[in-house]
Order: structure tokens, then sequence, then C-alpha cells
């Protein structure tokens, strides 16, 4: 087993980080005022007709590139070195798994423009009790009642694709805009809200067990892309501590040259390496068929990672890491926001471990 990326994944890495480091988009968010969004639409259709990068796991038929999940970790793991802003993991991972197995032909049309960066998707992460009329026992228009939420940037999507406590898998389109509370986050790269539906029209894609496998296949994928994007963000962090202590001096040595300092960046290298032959690993089960334990603890080691890595990153650079020019606190936000996203790593921990007790 090979868990280091493939050649066609190192380039295409290499040129969707030479795109960010270009757009630079914190920049643009430092720049921007308080109750501006931070999902730049403009960067969004980029990504997708520059680099291809919505298409990912959509297959081939509606414009995607039909790749796999090792792919979509390559590509995650540099959208959080950059700390992009958007409902990526929602429309790139959760909504391909989803509109796959829709039986109305609506579903192939919202995925080739996806794949075009035409449409913007948010999905929840948990299945949601909502209450529909019409429709039967068949597929077609229904109309949809019901709060849910959080959903990521929810006031910016242009499409809701949900799953109910019934196995049923629903699309509600969001150009009329029903009420959305958005909640305010730690983090101001993320932004949540709670959709309140009454009786808005939306569309019963398909129902049963194949929305059920769907449910769970684009769960255990999304814990695997978000447990990338905090590599990519921890890996950021580790480089950008490293460098600062190469070049700032105390006592007239470079402070990397201190034990202390040195003890705290190794101690991020290991996590890191742990964090990401996880993360690989987890992409390369799923891939294959196997039924993996390693998506949840993935997403653990990562989430622990990314915040010993925030942390440290703030430690090495002092008090210029928590001015508003600097970066370093932008990260440790992005950890302490993440972890209240997907649950702690002690909950999932707890988990695993009464998983591996009871088998």
């Amino acid at each position: 087993m090979n868990l280091d990326p493939s050649d066609e994944q190192r380039v295409f890495a290499a040129a969707l980080r030479q795109f960010l480091d270009d757009a630079d988009p914190l920049r643009e968010l430092r720049d921007a005022e308080p109750a501006d969004s931070p999902f730049d639409r403009k960067i969004w259709s980029r990504l997708a007709n520059e680099i291809g990068l919505h298409g990912i796991l959509l297959p081939q038929a509606v414009g995607g590139s039909e790749g796999d999940l090792l792919d979509a970790v390559a590509a995650f793991e540099e959208l959080g070195r950059s700390l992009l802003s958007g409902p990526y993991v929602a429309s790139l991972v959760q909504a391909p798994n989803l509109l796959a197995a829709a039986e109305a032909e609506q579903g192939a049309e919202w995925s080739a423009q996806l794949a075009q960066g035409e449409l913007v998707v948010t999905v929840p992460f948990e299945r949601t009790d909502v209450k529909m009329a019409g429709g039967g026992t068949s597929t077609g228009s229904v109309r949809v009642s019901g709060a849910v939420g959080p959903l990521p940037f929810a006031a910016e999507a242009d499409l809701l694709l949900l799953v109910t406590t019934a196995d049923e898998l629903v699309a509600v389109p969001l150009g009329e805009r029903p009420p959305i509370e958005t909640h305010v986050s730690i983090d101001p790269t993320q932004r949540f809200g709670t959709v309140t539906l009454d009786n808005t029209p939306g569309v019963l894609l398909a129902h049963g067990v194949g929305v059920a496998s769907a449910h769970d296949r684009a769960l255990t994928q999304a814990a695997t892309a978000l447990a990338a994007e905090q590599v990519g963000a921890a890996g950021k962090c580790l480089e950008t501590a490293q460098a600062y202590a190469k070049e700032r001096t105390q006592f007239a040595r470079p402070i990397g040259s201190f034990q202390a300092v040195k003890h705290l960046l190794v101690d991020v290298f290991i996590e890191l390496t742990f964090a990401r032959r996880a993360t690989w690993l987890a992409a390369w089960e799923l891939e294959n068929g196997v039924e993996s334990r390693l998506p949840r603890a993935a997403w653990s080691q990562a989430a622990t990672t990314l915040q010993l890595a925030a942390t440290t990153s703030v430690q090495v650079h002092g008090g210029i890491a928590i001015t508003w020019e600097h970066d370093a606190h932008w990260y440790l936000k992005r950890a302490v926001a993440f972890k209240a996203l997907f649950g702690s790593p002690a909950q999932h921990h707890d988990a695993l471990g009464g998983e591996l007790v009871h088998g």
C-alpha cells in the first residue's frame, strides 16, 4: 500500500497551491467589511473552470473528472493551507455522493452546473426531520416545511440538499431566499445558518436504502476531507513557525536554536505526520470498500494536530501573532471552530473506544 500522493495528485496540488497563493484569500478577507460574506464567488468559479476542482468526484458525463477520494484529499490539504472560505466540503464531497443516488433527471442537471462552478450547494451533516407534502412514493415536486441547520454558507448557497430521517433525498432551490438565521462563528472565514422552510418548493430526488447508503458515504468522505483540510492548515502553521524561528533572533541567536522552541516544532511535526497518514489511509480504505473506523480517527487526530500546530505557531511568533494583519490567529480560530463543527476529539475517542470494546 502506497499512501504517498501520485504524480498526478502532486501536479494538481501544486497548481492549486499556486492559484491560492496568488489569490491570497486571507488578504481579501482582511480588507473586507465585517458584515461582508467571506465567500468569494469569483474564486469559486475560477477554481471550477481553471483548475477543475469542483468536478473531482463527479462523473465525466456531467463534466467532472471522475476522480476518487484520494484526489479530493490532495486538494483539500491545499484548501486548508490557504484557509479558503466556502462550502467546499458540502458542494465538492457531500453533494456529488448524494446526487449520484438521485433518481430524478434534475440530479444530473445540478451535477453539471456544479462541475461548471455555476451552483453553490449546502448540505447538513445529519439527517433532517422535515415535513413534506406531495410526491407520494415517487420522485418529483414536493413542498417542504421545517428548520434545517446548521448549514455551511446557507445565505450564499443556491441549492439545499438534505436527507430526511425517512431516508428521502430532497433538493430545495434557495433562489427565493427563505428566512435564514446566520450564526456567529469564532472563525471569520466560516459562516453557518439555519434555513426555515415553510411549504417551500422542492424536489424529491430519491428514497430508500440507496439514499441511506449515499448519506453514510457522504458523511465518512466529508469527515476525511475535513481531516485533510485540517492537515493542510496544520502544515502551513508549522511551515510559517519554522521560517520565523530561523529569522527571529534573541540574545544574538535565532530562536529556532533554543531547545524549547525545537521541542515545540518537533512535537507538531510528529503529530502532523500521524494525522496525514491517518487521513490518507482513511481515504484509501473508503475507496477500496473497506468498512473503516479511520475517518473518525483521522478527524480526531487532525483536529488535535491543528489545535497544537496553531497554538505553537502563536507561541513561536509571540505578540505579532494576535495582530489582525498576521495569519497565525486565523489558523487558531479555524482550529477551534472545526472542533465545534464535527465533534471534539474526545467525543470521537469515546465512540471509537466503545466500537473497539463492543465490536
